[in-house]
């Protein structure tokens, strides 16, 4: 059997969405690559850093590049579709036991890219137990849209306008990711041939011995 690898992170630090929760709680979406494989990551409240860090309350969808990419089409359809539409991925894992991994597969999350019927673009990450939190795609309160020198006021098409300005960030940090890791990949080759195997994700529902906890947000 394979032991679990160190976790090797690289955050998205551009892509982070906010959403409000009850007295003044927020929920954070984030992406970044594991190990060599991105993934999506959401923490459904926010807490202290300096308290012990609980699994329970993190939720994350490994992908590979070419589904990530393929993700990436179904979220400009959506975007440029009709409302009340949604695509949904459901993302597995290898079921690790003992920190030794196995032969079975788990569903460790899905996630869903939709348009709700006011037209208002939505990504949400959904694992069996934990809190469904749907983030919207809008500009923030520091920033005001205008057309024609009019100030946008419809929600859908501003959400629409944002979602393709985060899809189009994502598509480019994803783009430079490939680069890096088919570099990374190919100089690990040359300097130990026996060590180009290809690595594992982390499941979401181990402990947290060995993985510093900042490196999750």
């Amino acid at each position: 059997m394979n032991k679990r690898p160190k976790a090797q992170i690289v955050k998205f630090s551009p892509l982070r969405l906010r959403k409000n929760l009850e007295d003044g709680e927020f929920a954070l979406l984030t992406w970044s690559s594991r190990n060599g494989y991105p993934r999506i990551t959401v923490f459904t409240e926010n807490k202290n850093k300096t308290e012990t860090f609980d699994f329970n309350r993190m939720i994350s969808a490994p992908f590979d590049y070419t589904t990530l990419n393929s993700f990436i089409e179904m979220f400009e359809t959506v975007i440029n579709g009709e409302k009340d539409k949604s695509y949904k991925l459901d993302c597995f894992n290898m079921k690790y036991v003992n920190n030794e991994r196995t032969d079975e597969k788990y569903l460790q999350a899905s996630v869903t890219i939709g348009k709700n019927k006011n037209g208002i673009v939505f990504l949400a990450v959904v694992e069996e137990g934990k809190p469904k939190i749907a983030f919207d795609l809008n500009y923030t309160t520091f920033f005001k849209v205008y057309k024609d020198n009019e100030p946008v006021t419809d929600a859908g098409e501003l959400s629409c306008l944002y979602a393709k300005g985060y899809i189009r960030t994502l598509k480019k940090i994803v783009g430079i990711r490939m680069v890096e890791e088919t570099v990374n990949q190919q100089s690990l080759a040359a300097t130990n041939p026996a060590s180009t195997t290809a690595p594992v994700n982390k499941s979401s529902n181990v402990d947290a011995n060995g993985i510093d906890p900042d490196d999750l947000f």
